[in-house]
């Protein structure tokens, strides 16, 4: 099931600002995504990601599986929400670092992302608040540096499930209280 949201105050030109493409069996992100210059949130990854994966665990069937991010979706400038979590991606396109309006960025589960090579690029992201880095081999290798690159900018960064649980937890606690 495809989920796209619209808005527009003009009935008549409605714009899709947000589309889930989670579990899709997907190995590239379709150009009609990669065309919608109004697109402000995009999910091409996993809702099923596992904390701790168990004995038995099975991958859905339907995740998807992008070993690359075309540059293409560097032109998608309006982007504040970029999940891409449980693919197989490699690297980061240096292109990525442009997406200036990015805050949130969801890179969980792509366990052979090489940290190193994708670290400029992360730094070039001047507005990103949230990072999710869960699962990357590189990254638990490299704890300690990733760290110390991303602290002074990235206000939520997950690296391990202590992680998760603090800067999650107290989203859901937070949200209670508004209730």
């Amino acid at each position: 099931m495809l989920f796209a949201f619209a808005c527009s105050a003009d009935p008549k030109k409605t714009h899709v600002v947000s589309i889930d493409l989670n579990n899709k069996n997907l190995s590239v992100i379709p150009d009609s995504v990669l065309n919608n210059s109004n697109l402000t949130h995009l999910a091409i990854g996993s809702r099923a990601a596992l904390l701790t994966p168990f004995e038995g665990f099975e991958e859905p069937e339907d995740r998807n599986h992008l070993t690359s991010l075309p540059d293409k979706l560097c032109n998608l400038q309006r982007l504040t929400v970029l999940s891409v979590s449980d693919n197989d991606l490699e690297q980061l396109p240096a292109c990525l670092g442009n997406l200036q309006q990015l805050e949130k960025l969801d890179l969980s589960g792509n366990s052979k992302l090489d940290i190193r090579s994708a670290m400029p690029v992360l730094q070039e992201l001047k507005k990103l608040k949230e990072l999710n880095l869960y699962g990357i081999v590189s990254v638990l290798k490299d704890t300690a540096w990733v760290r110390q690159q991303l602290s002074a900018t990235v206000e939520k960064l997950s690296i391990t499930r202590a992680d998760l649980v603090k800067n999650y937890s107290t989203d859901s606690a937070s949200r209670k209280q508004e209730n």
